[in-house]
């Protein structure tokens, strides 16, 4: 038969109610290891933290002042409430503790005392909240309207502390041993992780990387769930291929069959609904698979418009990649067109050309453009041009040396990202990245206490372990968190061909201070963005040169009064079968010259360059 107190939610006061039935309580002093730990304790005790550390000192000097509660059980004594004094008093290896000894206390009301003691208080993390649901829900064989009345919640928020319970273990340690991070998190950010299979939540939700992100950026609920559904879910009924398509990539098989599907991970958010709200919103687990058929989908795309429209296709991108993305694209797909290099048209407009989008809005539809200008966009300066006249070479030089200088940026942070704290004149290691962290702050500024607060301590101890050694490991270590510091001041997500001066120059400044030679890192980024030779043929203005037989005929008309002359072949003969003599050295020095003179530029250094360069855009 079912016990009343089994049932039913206990009295608002259950120590009064348990000293009205006259309970016998003694205090005795009893051998920590006489006394068990309740399960019915949802609070999670950290033994690293600074508090418990702090506890253990104070039990170690001068023992514990209150007692812990505990009752008879068989030849020991089973714990109510005070278990952190209890481990306290273990750690600081105490004979013995005072303990109010609870006798003939029945379970059930042994467990309305625990209960009261270690959940009625404000500082429950979730993760120990859902614990109380769960111990509550056992109790009340899974009747969540019971387990709301008891705690005096709402059902809903009952059923979301439930699903906590779905955390990965990985997840569970991350909370325990980085708690002042963990602190940022909700129940609801907590919710929406548990929605993921337990793999996915140590790959593409990781606790180092999330936590982090909620910590620094403080990311909301609605942030982290546009997060996940932006960058690691992917809805199905989105995808441009044919879901039952299984050679897209015949390793993974069609996405209709994958078993990777949300709605074959379990996931929470997919439970309660129905066959056909199951597959609406069905979504892909794995986003690596979901970008690699998307790279095989675009792919087949312009091989098939490329063998119906020919040479003629143009590919183009209707936003700024970065440059990350517009290397793959190049490497995948071949040059394409950037927004400043074409406008939008109609399919009869005079010179449109298809184009299709690889990047960018409306990616993968086919469109029309003119070569040009694009429609309100601007030049690398920032100001507008008119649409469909040619980009003068001036600006297509500046835009040339933007993306030189984004790649000369892009290669000081690999290298920055991948060597030793630099030596500087007579200082020494440990002392020259002392300075650069008071200089310039760590990536991290509370590195040895945010994480994890026993983290510092056991780091410390190895520091001192490492005998004379001592400075170096710290210095290393520090250097590390220096390190993306440096990278920082002159990071650049933009448009490669608007690289910003001040960034150039500050990343000059860093590769100085780093020992680093930033004219060859120059000198690389010109080898891989080469001017095109094509640019030898255009005027100032962009448009092409005219051909020699123009030029001739040109000459000609402006020669005598203006008039049209005949052109004089015997004279031109005569200057070019000059005799080799004083003259004939004078006239292929003079030829020598601006060949010299283009050498000499080759040489100037990057930053010299683009001083000239800024000066005669001031003069213009």
């Amino acid at each position: 038969m079912t016990r009343k107190d089994d049932t039913t939610p206990a009295p608002s006061n259950p120590k009064s109610a348990i000293s009205n039935q006259q309970s016998a309580i003694t205090v005795h002093q009893l051998p920590p290891s006489a006394i068990a730990p309740t399960p019915d304790n949802p609070r999670t005790i950290n033994e690293k933290s600074p508090e418990f550390l702090e506890l253990v000192a104070s039990v170690k000097a001068v023992g514990v002042n209150v007692p812990v509660a505990c009752r008879p059980d068989g030849d020991g004594h089973i714990l109510i409430y005070g278990e952190r004094r209890l481990r306290a008093a273990r750690l600081a290896g105490r004979e013995t503790i005072p303990a109010l000894v609870y006798d003939g206390l029945t379970p059930a009301q042994a467990f309305e005392l625990t209960f009261a003691e270690n959940y009625q208080r404000e500082d429950l993390t979730p993760m120990e909240e859902c614990k109380a649901v769960q111990v509550l829900s056992a109790k009340y064989k899974g009747d969540t309207r019971a387990v709301a009345a008891k705690l005096g919640r709402s059902e809903r928020w009952v059923q979301q502390r439930a699903k906590l319970d779905n955390l990965s273990d990985l997840w569970r340690e991350a909370l325990a041993e980085r708690p002042l991070e963990a602190s940022a998190l909700s129940a609801g950010h907590l919710a929406v992780i548990a929605r993921l299979d337990p793999d996915l939540q140590a790959t593409a939700v990781s606790p180092s990387h999330i936590l982090e992100i909620i910590f620094e950026d403080s990311f909301t609920v609605a942030d982290l769930e546009k997060y996940i559904n932006g960058e690691i879910l992917r809805r199905l009924d989105s995808a441009p291929w044919d879901l039952d398509d299984a050679t897209i990539d015949t390793k993974a098989g069609a996405c209709s069959a994958c078993p990777k599907r949300a709605s074959c991970q379990g996931m929470l958010f997919l439970e309660e609904a129905d066959d056909d709200a199951r597959r609406k919103n069905d979504q892909c687990t794995d986003p690596a698979c979901w970008d690699h058929k998307a790279a095989a989908h675009l792919q087949r795309q312009v091989t098939t418009l490329r063998a119906e429209h020919g040479e003629a296709l143009q590919l183009v991108a209707t936003d700024h990649p970065d440059w990350k993305e517009a290397r793959d694209l190049k490497k995948a797909l071949g040059p394409y067109l950037e927004l400043y290099q074409f406008k939008p048209c109609k399919t009869g407009a005079a010179g449109a050309r298809p184009a299709f989008v690889i990047h960018g809005p409306n990616a993968g539809d086919l469109i029309h453009i003119t070569l040009g200008t694009g429609a309100g966009s601007r030049s690398a300066t920032g100001a507008a041009k008119t649409p469909g006249t040619p980009t003068p070479l001036k600006l297509r030089r500046k835009a040339l040396d933007s993306k030189r200088r984004a790649e000369t940026l892009r290669l000081l942070a690999e290298k920055i990202g991948a060597m030793a704290c630099p030596l500087h004149k007579n200082i020494s290691l440990e002392y020259h990245a002392l300075m650069l962290a008071a200089a310039f702050g760590t990536r991290d500024h509370a590195c040895l206490f945010k994480a994890d607060f026993g983290a510092p301590w056991a780091r410390l101890e190895g520091y001192y372990a490492s005998g004379q050694k001592y400075a170096l490991q710290p210095a290393e270590d520090l250097w590390r968190n220096v390190r993306p510091v440096l990278v920082g001041l002159f990071a650049y997500n933009g448009p490669i061909t608007q690289t910003p001066n001040h960034l150039f120059e500050a990343a000059a400044r860093v590769a100085a201070l780093c020992d680093i030679d930033f004219e060859a890192l120059y000198e690389d980024a010109c080898a891989t963005y080469k001017e095109p030779k094509s640019w030898a043929g255009l005027k100032a203005d962009g448009t092409p040169k005219t051909t020699g037989a123009a030029k001739g005929a040109t000459k000609d008309t402006k020669t005598g009064d203006g008039k049209a002359g005949k052109k004089k072949p015997a004279k031109k003969r005569k200057s070019a079968e000059a005799p080799k003599g004083e003259g004939g050295k004078a006239d292929a020095t003079a030829r020598k010259a601006p060949a010299k003179k283009r050498a000499k530029k080759r040489k100037t250094s990057p930053l010299a360059t683009a001083a000239a360069r800024q000066d005669e855009a001031a003069d213009n």
